[in-house]
């Protein structure tokens, strides 16, 4: 896929919507257009980590395994979500879940490798995308938070 069609997919993700075209299509260069099946794992807990994705179409559904060997729903992720954004911010990143494709999807993939060649290169660029990294990161965190505390006081 064309730099230009992934800028376009990213226009719509709301991780990029603050970024320029410009500045979009210099993240596009840097990034993989991916198709997964429904029921295809994208990504199996506690494997090593060096992509993360941006769902563009189809819905995403995060497991974890529990203590006694069960698979447990976490979340489900839709278009103009992340996923797997540790990758960037951890060295030896290892998957805290896995990502399984419940509906056909397109991704656009982002590697570690090509992050820091971003954050090298285009140093604004790769500061604000880890803004929204860290926003996300702290978002899922609120939402654990509150559950958690929901699960512990019935």
């Amino acid at each position: 896929m064309d730099t230009a069609k992934k800028n376009s997919f990213m226009a719509n993700i709301r991780v990029f919507s603050q970024f320029s075209s410009e500045d979009r299509g210099i993240i596009a260069k840097l990034m993989e257009y991916e198709k997964i099946k429904k029921g295809d794992v994208l990504i199996t807990e506690d494997s090593f980590g060096n992509s993360m994705y941006y769902v563009v179409s189809g819905m995403i559904e995060i497991q974890k395994k529990s203590e006694d060997g069960r698979h447990v729903f976490i979340a489900q992720i839709s278009s103009g979500s992340m996923i797997g954004e540790l990758a960037m911010v951890e060295n030896d990143s290892y998957r805290s879940a896995s990502a399984i494709a419940i509906e056909d999807c397109e991704l656009l993939a982002l590697t570690r490798k090509g992050f820091e060649e971003l954050a090298k290169s285009h140093p604004t660029i790769g500061f604000e995308l880890m803004k929204e990294i860290g926003a996300s990161l702290a978002g899922r965190l609120r939402s654990t938070t509150r559950n958690f505390a929901n699960i512990n006081s019935k």
